[in-house]
């Protein structure tokens, strides 16, 4: 089915990339060199003629987004703009985004509930709820060090785990999680002694261990291969836990039903205000 991306269905590709600057009266000489140049750049120069009827997904947004560039806006505005192309072509059209943004040099406010688009298109990420701003900062703060559960849980894979007799020592935290007393090095800014609070544990930064060796005691319910890793999804007191398991061919891999022990890797775990 063909997806307009506001495109004209009885324009060919390059009549649609030409449309804004006809509209702005510039030459046609100068038309035709533009329009062939930004097809160029988004690798569709050989769809001149085409129809965007008998164009793919991938190539639609492309035409739509030459069409953007081709007036050299100041700033470009994307709106959802790969909600609906399949896995692949997502993927494909995020790289083509972000090459086509870089080489470029201009700025794009672009606008997505994909957390991985959010991420991996981002200088800046604006977390927002409901209208309000939760927390700015690069993909690499506000994935390793956000401000909230809410924002933690927004861009990624996150456990929380309830952090009991919470103690403030110099620049560190005194915590336990189950039966274990854990330094806590980093936490968001509201945490209080004498408060609730959770600490944020994403999937590479926990552990397996045997049963009785680690912080909190489980059970391995699921074990799912991805190549590189292997998600292990244990069932905790403190509800399921995704643990990360990178390079399996080198580490133990505990089969589902064994009973198991959660542990934490310290340097990457979080305080968060438990609200």
């Amino acid at each position: 089915m063909f997806q307009s991306y506001g495109l004209f269905p009885h324009l060919t590709v390059g009549e649609n990339v030409a449309y804004g600057l006809k509209l702005r009266k510039i030459p046609p000489d100068e038309i035709e060199r533009k329009v062939h140049e930004t097809l160029d750049m988004v690798g569709l120069s050989h769809l001149y003629d085409r129809p965007p009827g008998q164009l793919s997904g991938g190539q639609q947004q492309r035409v739509a987004l030459a069409r953007s560039l081709i007036v050299e806006p100041s700033v470009l505005l994307l709106d959802e703009p790969l909600s609906n192309l399949d896995a692949l072509l997502r993927e494909q059209m995020r790289v083509e985004i972000r090459r086509i943004q870089k080489s470029l040099g201009i700025t794009a406010v672009y606008v997505t509930h994909d957390r991985v688009e959010a991420m991996s298109l981002s200088d800046r990420v604006i977390v927002m709820r409901d209208g309000e701003i939760k927390q700015i900062g690069s993909p690499q703060e506000i994935y390793e060090d956000p401000n909230s559960t809410f924002v933690a849980g927004f861009v990624g894979k996150v456990a929380f785990f309830p952090a009991e007799g919470l103690e403030k020592r110099d620049a560190q935290w005194v915590c336990r999680v189950g039966s274990k007393s854990l330094l806590v090095g980093r936490a968001a800014p509201d945490v209080a002694e004498g408060q609730d609070a959770v600490i944020m544990a994403r999937p590479e930064s926990l552990r397996l261990t045997e049963s009785g060796q680690g912080a909190v005691e489980g059970t391995v319910r699921m074990n799912v291969y991805l190549g590189s890793s292997i998600e292990t999804f244990v069932d905790t007191p403190h509800g399921e836990v995704l643990i990360q398991v990178d390079d399996p061919a080198s580490k133990k891999i505990f089969a589902e039903g064994a009973p198991v022990s959660v542990d934490f890797n310290p340097g990457r775990i979080r305080l968060l205000r438990d609200s």
